[in-house]
């Protein structure tokens, strides 16, 4: 664990690591990049908490488990990328939606607007618990004809 290391700027995981557990990098305030290897499944609770310096952090395909307070507290946070071909997970506008798009389940704590994708239905309860400075939110409109 790496844990309050204030300093660390850079961190790119190892290629066997199956999973981050919680807590990893928490407090690592000058962490700005930080590589997740394809081999890891989970994320953990905190695993990035109070990480101030990311302001973007790409999810690998393999992650089937992110526990949405792994960013709490990362201030600077305006996206979280989700690869393609993740059955669990994807994002949009920098936000983090079930596999579907249909449900939006956490929106990064820097973020000030959101668009929301056309399709999506359901605003998960804690999607916003981190993010209060989101002013402006965009939803698409769709209108179905028989």
């Amino acid at each position: 664990m790496l844990a309050g290391c204030s300093s660390l700027s850079s961190v790119s995981l190892s290629g066997g690591m199956s999973d981050i557990p919680e807590l990893t990098l928490y407090g690592c305030s000058g962490l700005s990049s930080v590589s997740i290897p394809g081999s890891v499944g989970s994320i953990g609770a905190q695993a990035f908490g109070n990480c101030s310096g990311l302001s973007s952090i790409t999810i690998p395909a393999s992650t089937s488990s992110i526990d949405l307070s792994a960013f709490d507290g990362c201030s600077n946070l305006t996206e979280i990328i989700i690869e393609s071909g993740n059955g669990s997970y994807s994002s949009n506008d920098g936000a983090v939606y079930d596999g579907g798009q249909s449900q939006l389940l956490y929106s990064p704590m820097g973020k000030s607007s959101l668009k929301l994708p056309d399709g999506m239905t359901t605003i998960a309860s804690s999607a916003f618990s981190s993010s209060p400075y989101v002013y402006n939110l965009e939803i698409a409109c769709t209108r179905s004809t028989a």
